[in-house]
């Protein structure tokens, strides 16, 4: 994440010298949010930012260095991962699970769930891991498996792996 760094006299880091706060142009700007260009509508998935750009990945896999001003989020539909860009839940991500005028309901995991304000969340790419699992194949070598999904799914992936191999 790349923020635009400020001082704050106010706050003392651990050496006794003024903290640097770090903002964010916008809140949801940051890497791995969905975006849509102004200018034509087409879509794409910001990669990584440097203060008020952002290196933005096209539909078709071109990329695009864009100044936050040209792009705006998009927002998540059921079932989509969001991420909750301002308020109490900042910075958690999940399922979008329902829609409920003004709030919206995200699943964390199997077993939490949080409601947030609609308007406080941005669609996100889901995580992509890549992980070594132990193949059975011919040759009795390593091969890299690629795990996509939501990070609650790609550990419960990564376990059944191990249990698989294991077992």
């Amino acid at each position: 994440m790349s923020w635009i760094a400020a001082t704050d006299t106010r706050i003392m880091n651990e050496y006794n010298a003024p903290a640097i706060i770090k903002y964010a142009p916008v809140p949801w700007f940051t890497e791995r949010v969905c975006v849509q260009l102004k200018i034509n509508n087409a879509s794409g998935i910001i990669k990584e930012t440097h203060g008020n750009t952002a290196v933005v990945e096209m539909e078709d896999k071109s990329t695009h260095s864009l100044n936050y001003r040209d792009v705006s989020l998009i927002r998540p539909q059921r079932h989509d991962i969001a991420l909750v860009t301002t308020g109490r839940y900042v910075g958690k991500e999940g399922e979008l699970i329902s829609i409920n005028g003004a709030k919206a309901m995200l699943k964390e995991n199997a077993k939490s769930f949080v409601t947030v304000d609609f308007g406080t969340l941005a669609k996100i790419r889901p995580v992509v891991n890549v992980n070594m699992t132990t193949s059975v194949a011919h040759n009795g070598t390593n091969h890299p498996s690629l795990v996509i999904g939501h990070p609650v799914d790609v550990k419960r992936k990564m376990i059944a792996n191990v249990n698989s191999t294991t077992g």
